[in-house]
């Protein structure tokens, strides 16, 4: 897999080449696999697929040179964004080229520090999006109101995805679908413990008996599937727009946007809920972890109830998204030992929360994100 490098000019020859517009200052976000750029633009366009400009600018988005393959999947990825957008969800959309598509692909500079050959190109999807400002939920205080809103935010784009659909989502598949934690032991070799490798065989035994069997009856639909604090954008609260819960939980921060869905799947609800749960839990610093865990099911199942049935998988799936963070990281780290942003969630308390969870009888684990907020 490769990234895209590109110069401040070499962004801007291409926003204006492929979107008729004239960038004035460019700025590259935080990104692991793909390039993304935020550039501000001038007054004047040359794009009839522009009606109006978007006054916080634009973010160039390019795709790492495996995503670019995979092209139905964008259009899909792009109808799923423009579908909950119409339904008020705010998330940025995409931008049709002065040629009237949905993106381009381009041979473009490979960053050399994702290839050892030297330099080179590759060919690689680019697409504009508008820019909607704000901060990074990571590092923020995670307040109850703030989980809350966590929850709210999958319930409510589960909901409006239940009547969409698109070809590019069959036999689509991600490598953090919660679907490969029956795989997870071809990679249990990266563990140094044997504690460590029979709680996640037991937890994938637990997780094929209990959840994969119930495949057919669980509630299923497209799903953003990667909802975690680099992929919410959030404000400073205001409480006349975005009161909180309640008095004693005043202040901090409130959601104002998702991004990226370079993750959706037509998978089930319970796994989006349950991954919500998982990030939040891993960054949660001021509530306890269950306490926030909480707090996300409760925005969750407000907007969109879930059958019983769903729920009482939910033990097994927010287990299986721990076990994978923390499996998928050590992997990573014993093929390259110099990669130690993978570790993340170990250095979390990654494998303390799982055992805590996965120690716990169902029906305590259930009763405590069952009570009242």
């Amino acid at each position: 897999m490769k990234r895209a490098k590109l110069s401040d000019l070499e962004a801007a020859i291409l926003v204006k080449n492929r979107y008729g517009l004239q960038v004035l200052s460019s700025r590259e976000l935080a990104s692991y696999d793909d390039l993304n750029v935020h550039v501000t633009v001038g007054d004047g366009w040359e794009n009839a697929n522009i009606s109006i400009l978007s006054e916080n600018g634009y973010v160039l988005k390019v795709l790492n040179s495996l995503d670019s393959k995979k092209t139905n999947f964008v259009y899909a990825m792009h109808a799923a964004i423009r579908h909950v957008s119409e339904k008020g969800v705010q998330t940025p959309t995409p931008v049709l080229t002065v040629t009237g598509d949905e993106f381009c692909l381009e041979e473009l500079p490979v960053d050399t520090e994702s290839t050892s050959n030297g330099p080179e190109t590759a060919q690689f999807l680019v697409r504009l999006f508008h820019y909607i400002p704000g901060e990074l939920l990571l590092g923020k205080p995670y307040t109850k109101s703030l989980c809350y809103e966590v929850g709210q935010l999958g319930g409510r784009l589960d909901r409006c995805l239940q009547d969409f659909f698109h070809s590019g989502y069959e036999n689509h598949r991600r490598h953090w679908s919660l679907l490969e934690v029956s795989n997870l032991m071809t990679k249990s070799e990266a563990l140094k413990s044997q504690e460590d490798k029979d709680l996640i065989r037991d937890i994938v035994a637990s997780f094929k008996q209990n959840v994969v069997t119930h495949f057919t009856r669980l509630k299923r639909g497209i799903i953003h599937a990667d909802l975690n604090e680099a992929n919410i954008i959030v404000l400073p609260r205001n409480e006349n727009t975005h009161p909180s819960l309640n008095q004693h939980d005043t202040g901090g921060y409130a959601i104002c946007a998702v991004v990226d869905f370079g993750d959706s799947v037509h998978e089930y609800h319970v796994f989006e809920l349950a991954i919500a749960i998982c990030y939040i839990m891993l960054e949660s610093t001021i509530l306890d972890p269950m306490e926030a865990g909480r707090y996300v099911f409760a925005g969750y199942v407000k907007e969109n109830p879930l059958p019983e049935l769903d729920i009482d998988v939910l033990k097994e799936c927010v287990c299986g998204r721990l076990a994978q963070s923390v499996v998928y990281g050590a992997h990573v780290h014993m093929l390259d030992p110099s990669n130690t942003y993978c570790l993340h969630t170990t250095r979390r308390g990654g494998w303390q929360i799982l055992r805590r969870i996965w120690h716990m009888d169902k029906i305590t684990f259930l009763n405590l994100l069952r009570q009242p907020v």
